[in-house]
C-alpha cells in the first residue's frame, strides 16, 4: 500500500501499542525517519538501487569561482531530489565533457583552436555545423580528439590513429560554425580534498577527480556537466513499494529513541 501521513502513524501506533493521542506525534517523525531510511539504503548494497537518481536527469554543470577552481553547485540537488551530500560517495557521478564551438578563422593546416577545450586524446565526438566543416571532415562520423595544446586539437579517424597522432589533412576551413559534441562519459573519482594532488590524464582516460566543499562539488575539470546516478531522500509520495516496511520501522524506531514506549495493559 501506498504510505500517507495518516495511514503510516496509525500503522507505528500499533506496531508500539500506543493510543490515537500519539498519531500527530509520530506523523512529525516521518521526515527525519525518510532521511534515516535513505541512510541506511545507502549502505546496503541490495537496496541502494531503489533510491538512486537518474543521471540523464540529475545534472549540474562546472562553472568557475574566477580563481581557477571549478565546482558544480549542488544545492538544487539537495532541495529538488533531495540528495544527501553524505551519501554521494555510495553512487556514481559521471563527468561528460562539454560541447565546443569553433569557426573558419579558428582552423589552421590540420588545427583548430578552442579555448581551454578540457579534451582528451582519443575522446570520441561527432561533428556538426551550421555551413561546412573544414574539408574532409562529415557530419554524422565519429571522430577522435588529438590534443595538441590546451588550445589546439585535431582530428583522427579511429582511437588507434588518435593515440598515435595521425591526424585527418584539412584542405580547408571550412564555412560557418562547426560544433564538436563528445560521445562519451567518465565515472568521477572520489577525493577527500584536493591537498592529495591531481592526475589530470593518462591516455586515453582522462580520470575526473572530484572532492566536496559545503555544497559545492570541486574538480579539476574546467568545463562540461556532472550526472549523478546516487541516492536520494525519498518521500511518500515516491518511496517505492519494496521499501515501505522499511520506512515504517524507522519511524517505529525513531519513536522509541525519542522515548517513547508502547502502552502496558495495566496502563489501558
Amino acid at each position: 500500500m501506498a504510505w500517507t501521513e495518516q495511514n503510516l502513524a496509525i500503522a507505528a501506533s500499533k506496531r508500539l501499542r500506543m493510543d490515537g493521542e500519539s498519531l500527530l506525534t509520530l506523523q512529525s517523525f516521518i521526515p527525519n525517519a525518510l532521511n534515516n531510511l535513505a541512510r541506511k539504503v545507502a549502505n546496503d548494497d541490495y537496496q541502494r538501487r531503489y533510491l538512486m537518481s537518474a543521471p540523464l536527469t540529475t545534472t549540474a554543470s562546472v562553472t568557475s569561482d574566477g580563481n581557477f577552481r571549478y565546482y558544480a553547485e549542488l544545492s538544487t540537488l539537495i532541495s529538488t531530489p533531495q540528495i544527501m551530500l553524505d551519501v554521494l560517495q555510495y553512487g556514481t557521478i559521471f563527468w561528460v565533457p562539454a560541447l565546443k564551438t569553433w569557426t573558419t578563422s579558428d582552423v589552421s593546416g590540420n588545427r583548430i583552436y578552442i579555448a581551454n577545450h578540457g579534451y582528451q586524446t582519443g575522446m570520441p565526438t561527432l561533428l556538426s555545423t551550421t555551413n561546412a566543416l573544414p574539408a574532409p571532415l562529415a557530419i554524422n562520423t565519429t571522430y577522435y580528439v588529438v590534443v595538441i595544446s590546451e588550445n589546439l586539437i585535431s582530428f583522427a579517424t579511429s582511437l588507434a590513429n588518435a593515440l598515435a597522432g595521425t591526424v585527418v589533412t584539412l584542405t580547408d576551413t571550412g564555412a560557418g560554425i562547426g560544433t564538436s559534441t563528445p560521445q562519451v562519459e567518465y565515472a568521477s573519482q572520489w577525493f577527500g580534498s584536493p591537498t592529495q594532488g591531481l592526475l589530470d590524464a593518462s591516455i586515453p582516460y582522462p580520470y575526473p577527480y572530484i572532492w566536496l566543499e559545503g555544497t559545492l562539488l570541486y574538480t579539476n575539470k574546467q568545463n562540461g556537466t556532472f550526472r549523478f546516478n546516487v541516492p536520494y531522500v525519498p518521500s511518500l509520495e515516491n518511496l517505492p513499494t519494496a521499501l515501505e516496511s522499511d520506512l515504517l520501522d524507522s519511524v517505529v524506531q525513531l519513536a522509541i529513541t525519542q522515548g517513547f514506549s508502547p502502552i502496558t495493559e495495566a496502563e489501558k
